[in-house]
């Protein structure tokens, strides 16, 4: 379900993540920088899994303490909404093959709140810093 892409072989796949990143962005009107994505990708600071489904993630492995979190940065598929309980499994699978306790994702969508395989654990506020 999830095949992981080695920082190697990012060139074969990057158009196609590149401009699912700015469609995203462009549909969500938020920031998602391609460059900072890709960079990410290329210093090992972030993974690429592609999905069997179509579609891909792009996943930090963060450390909360001695907590492992397996971060959720990007998650895109145009079939997701049918998918979402096997991409849910798989993710499951990966996180702890990689120690992690915990499965972790932001979103500016609201949308998540309709299926029951999350829970809200927090609220990011944020303003902009004015004259900058």
């Amino acid at each position: 379900m999830l095949t992981f892409v080695p920082p190697h072989e990012l060139g074969r796949v990057w158009p196609e993540i590149a401009a699912a990143v700015t469609r995203t962005a462009a549909k969500l009107n938020c920031a998602a920088d391609v460059d900072d994505i890709r960079q990410s990708l290329e210093k090992r600071d972030a993974g690429l899994f592609m999905l069997d489904c179509g579609g891909f993630l792009v996943a930090r492995h963060l450390h909360e303490g001695p907590r492992a979190i397996f971060h959720v940065w990007m998650l895109y598929s145009r079939t997701l909404k049918r998918r979402l309980p096997d991409v849910v499994a798989a993710v499951d699978r990966v996180a702890r093959d990689m120690g992690c306790a915990v499965v972790r994702f932001q979103s500016p969508r609201k949308a998540w709140q309709r299926f029951p395989l999350f829970e809200e654990t927090s609220v990011v506020y944020e303003r902009k810093v004015p004259n900058v």
